[in-house]
């Protein structure tokens, strides 16, 4: 069961580490692969996850929108699709 120990000190769209201890991650089994080709966010203060962004090195195509969202442009085994 994925857990968080700790309430966000900032407001989504900012990703989370997660820490699999002894259990196997489960992307590394023989699920079907899913290219990333983008991912976008979206905030109405994008200005303000730039701090949380920074400490974890992501580069983020951040813009300002009406509400936090994450969306992301994949590639598998059935062609492209988007994920919102």
């Amino acid at each position: 069961m994925l857990a968080k120990r700790e309430p966000d000190s900032y407001p989504a769209p900012v990703p989370f580490l997660i820490d699999w201890e002894g259990t196997p991650q489960p992307g590394l089994g023989d699920l079907p692969a899913l290219e990333l080709l983008a991912l976008r966010a979206e905030h109405p203060e994008p200005a303000s996850l730039a701090p949380a962004l920074g400490a974890l090195g992501v580069d983020l195509d951040l813009r300002e929108g009406p509400r936090a969202l994450l969306e992301a442009d994949l590639r598998g085994p059935r062609g492209e699709f988007v994920l919102r």
